[in-house]
């Protein structure tokens, strides 16, 4: 009977591909570690809740306190609406977010921060403020 022939299967030869360590469980076991040593070394979410800020410039002129917005009883925008009355958006889009409650004042409006913005004042005009200081516009 020739070598072609045969009616047995070769018997199985220990390859590289059969011995090689390919290091899912090491790897896996020191991703396990990183993710648990990350959720104890990062603070709480809670914890992060402090003041954001100082106020802008309108609300600290206005020396409006924290407690005037941040009852700790829900969203700021009844605090908003308090002080500024209620004016739904001119877009049709925000004023149908506004009305399933998806955007609120803040979202947009920021009180705090001196990222920047105009303050309309009666008699003196108007001043534009930003982190370079404070200007008149004519």
């Amino acid at each position: 009977m020739s070598a072609l022939r045969r009616r047995q299967a070769p018997r199985a030869v220990a390859t590289s591909d059969t011995t090689r360590f390919r290091g899912v469980g090491l790897a896996a076991l020191i991703a396990a570690a990183i993710a648990t040593a990350c959720a104890l070394a990062l603070p709480d979410p809670a914890a992060l809740r402090g003041a954001p800020g100082p106020l802008s410039l309108p609300h600290r002129r206005a020396g409006v306190a924290c407690a005037a917005c941040h009852t700790g009883r829900g969203p700021v925008a009844p605090a908003c609406a308090g002080c500024h009355g209620v004016h739904p958006s001119a877009r049709a889009p925000h004023r149908a977010l506004a009305a399933r409650g998806l955007l609120g004042c803040a979202d947009c409006h920021g009180g705090h921060g001196d990222s920047g913005g105009v303050v309309f004042t009666a008699g003196s005009g108007a001043l534009r403020y930003g982190p370079g200081g404070e200007r008149s516009v004519p």
